[in-house]
């Protein structure tokens, strides 16, 4: 903080008579001295520095030392000033502007606390320019405040604009600028927004391990926020943390008792560590709250069919065809309804010459949803993987390889692809796109790999689940997928 005009205003006053006013040749340091005071008085500070040097060298003293120290100070050059002061008193102990104009110089560069050092010194020998000090440590005080408070209202402005923006972005899926706007907007001001924009966005690109760390962040300014306790219990069932899911998600429900997003994130936390016995009142809860939530259905039915409880988890499916088919499509999956193979060989579609072969492991499912278009292969398991056999017959052979892929994504409510790659099976061509989906609160990873033969095209969908998706590809390979009939 610099108030240099008034600081000048004061030292110019402070040093009059300090020197006798005699005349003197140029060239001595009485006539340098001189020069400087003209100088500074004109308000050429550069010039008075190299009066005063000039001075100085000749007959070092208190009194040009002093001097040389408002010059300093005209120029703003703090360090300067204040190595100056501080010679002409070491020169002169009884010196009062030079002690006046070191506490001026100490106020006026927020160092208050030397400032009122130099007090007690000043006040025995001069006590008018102690009180002069004071008022000046007081005016360092209030000017101090008030560009605080400055600072601050700028700050705010700046919070609010990069926090919309980041809001903005994030709307628009763009996650990256929404996480740089979210962290310009904790830079001038950390607020809970902030964070929670900048969890949200780590969420959908799937950096679970970065939301932990933002809502925590958000906790710490705002710790009875259920809202970011519910988030944070998201992330940690994101980064597969379950019982640390539980305790956020307990500790939000503490908050806020009635929320029922939070009533069924501790059931989904409770059903991923199998307690399922805990998890259920909990999803009969929410659903009794909001009984027409077709998530909560779904993770009632699922739970119960977990558990052994078949006939209600069906009774939950029935629902669950009128409220949400989706969820009802999802719960028909868990549920298995559908074959379950011993080790064998498959054909499909059967009564078709151009088909799929593969092997069949012991305990997969297979499920047809029309036996002569779509089949789904499901290995073993509440997160297993899934292959999906389409074909599709088009007599004008109009669509190419992309347009096959970007419909069936559509329809599937997945993303569209983002990569795409040639591959081959069995001597055939083709195109494998790359895209992901979310279902209800599980992310999967897709891999369709289309063939074109004569005007039927066949599609092999993997299906895997995100972090698992390696071991899962490696799963499904041992199907032994190959196309027949493609000569």
């Amino acid at each position: 903080m610099r108030t240099p005009i008034l600081v000048f205003t004061i030292l110019t006053f402070a040093c009059l008579n300090q020197v006798p006013r005699v005349a003197a040749q140029s060239n001595t340091a009485q006539g340098y001295y001189d020069q400087g005071k003209r100088h500074l008085e004109a308000n050429r500070c550069a010039e008075a520095v190299d009066a005063f040097k000039r001075a100085i060298a000749i007959l070092p003293g208190s009194p040009p030392y002093n001097a040389l120290g408002r010059a300093y100070d005209c120029l703003n050059k703090y360090e300067e000033a204040v190595g100056a002061f501080k010679q002409a008193i070491r020169l002169d102990p009884n010196n009062a502007s030079a002690l006046f104009n070191l506490g001026v110089e100490y106020a006026s560069n927020s160092k208050l606390d030397e400032a009122r050092a130099i007090l007690p010194v000043l006040r025995p020998k001069d006590p008018e320019r102690a009180k002069k000090l004071e008022n000046a440590i007081a005016g360092a005080i209030e000017a101090g405040v008030m560009i605080d408070k400055a600072r601050e209202a700028a700050h705010a402005l700046k919070r609010k604009e990069y926090l919309d923006q980041a809001r903005k972005y994030r709307d628009a899926q763009d996650y990256l600028k929404a996480i740089e706007a979210a962290k310009k907007s904790i830079s001038y001001v950390p607020s809970v927004d902030a964070y929670v924009e900048l969890g949200l966005c780590y969420l959908e690109l799937k950096q679970a391990a970065n939301a932990v760390q933002a809502f925590q962040e958000g906790i710490h300014l705002e710790p009875s926020d259920p809202v970011l306790h519910f988030d944070l219990a998201y992330a940690y069932l994101d980064l597969g943390e379950f019982e640390k899911a539980k305790v956020s998600a307990k500790e939000s429900l503490r908050l806020k008792g009635d929320d029922v997003d939070a009533i069924n994130l501790l059931g989904v936390a409770h059903g991923r560590l199998k307690e399922y016995a805990e998890a259920i009142p909990l999803f009969e809860k929410a659903v009794c709250l909001q009984p027409t939530n077709g998530l909560y259905q779904y993770s009632l039915g699922k739970t119960y069919f977990l558990m052994g409880r078949k006939a209600d988890a069906q009774t939950v499916y029935r629902k669950l065809l009128v409220l949400d088919k989706a969820q009802a499509q999802k719960l028909y999956e868990v549920m298995g309804i559908s074959s379950q193979s011993l080790a064998a060989k498959m054909h499909f579609p059967q009564q078709r010459t151009i088909k799929f072969s593969f092997n069949v492991p012991e305990g997969w499912t297979t499920r047809a949803d029309d036996p002569n278009k779509t089949l789904v292969v499901r290995a073993p398991g509440e997160e297993a993987a899934m292959m999906i056999l389409t074909v599709i017959d088009d007599p004008k052979e109009q669509s190419s390889l992309q347009d096959v892929a970007r419909n069936a994504l559509m329809v599937a409510k997945a993303k569209p692809y983002t990569i795409e790659k040639d591959t081959s099976l069995s001597g055939m061509p083709g195109k494998t796109f790359y895209s992901t989906m979310n279902l209800g609160e599980v992310y999967f990873n897709l891999r369709m790999s289309i063939f074109k033969i004569g005007t039927t095209y066949l599609s092999a969908t993997e299906v895997t689940r995100v972090g698992k998706t390696q071991e899962q590809h490696q799963q499904l390979a041992s199907l032994g997928i190959v196309i027949n009939g493609a000569k």
